[in-house]
């Protein structure tokens, strides 16, 4: 019952009982009393439905610097990253490569598997460092070897192609021993053959990437 209405009954049921002690009076005023309050009801009523609607209530938005924007990941593969003038891609186990620049392929550490996935990507060169004496060597693509020490280079020469370990004992610059690699890298391109190839290294070493453990 509207606020309006209650007041209204109440106060004619008050009325009623103070104002008029006898019985037959008393019933006469309450006639006229309800008849006052289904009035007053009837007015409330129209009033109410007189009154325009309220509108619903918005919810509230977010702002726009409260709202994130949603995380694009790169198409790929193979993804692209980095500066437009010094990206690199990244491709997955034995994909082929067709960009051009620095490529990651994700590959097993283990030497022969992570190897033969750049072959079957398109690897038709590999440099192939090592620091303990790996006697890898790759019959599909040529594997010029780059010993990280001086020490190791000293043990196995007939299998390393490169002492990279004079730069650590300041005997030649990065930039130096960079040219030689790069001068080793365009006379086997064009023929010659690498310490694994003279040795016949390199029939049994195609293991490609297989689930589980790989040793």
């Amino acid at each position: 019952m509207h606020a309006a209405t209650r007041h209204v009954a109440w106060a004619a049921m008050t009325v009623s009982t103070e104002r008029f002690p006898d019985r037959a009076a008393a019933l006469s005023a309450l006639d006229a009393h309800r008849a006052l309050l289904v009035a007053a009801a009837l007015t409330t009523a129209a009033w109410l439905g007189l009154q325009p609607p309220s509108p619903p209530a918005e919810p509230d938005s977010p702002s726009a610097e409260a709202t994130p924007a949603p995380a694009t990941a790169p198409a790929g593969p193979p993804w692209r990253y980095g500066r437009a003038d010094a990206r690199f891609t990244v491709v997955e186990y034995a994909d082929l490569v067709t960009a051009k620049g620095f490529v990651f392929m994700d590959t097993p550490g283990y030497d022969p598997v992570s190897a033969t996935g750049q072959v079957a990507g398109g690897a038709n060169l590999i440099c192939f460092t090592t620091g303990r004496g790996s006697v890898y060597g790759c019959k599909p693509s040529p594997s010029i070897k780059l010993a990280t020490n001086t020490p190791l280079y000293e043990r196995m020469t007939e299998d390393m192609d490169i002492n990279c370990g004079e730069i650590v004992d300041g005997t030649v610059s990065v930039q130096e021993k960079g040219r030689e690699i790069f001068e080793l890298i365009l006379q086997v391109a064009s023929g010659e053959a690498t310490r694994s190839e003279a040795l016949g290294m390199g029939n049994d070493e195609f293991v490609p990437w297989q689930l589980g453990a790989v040793m």
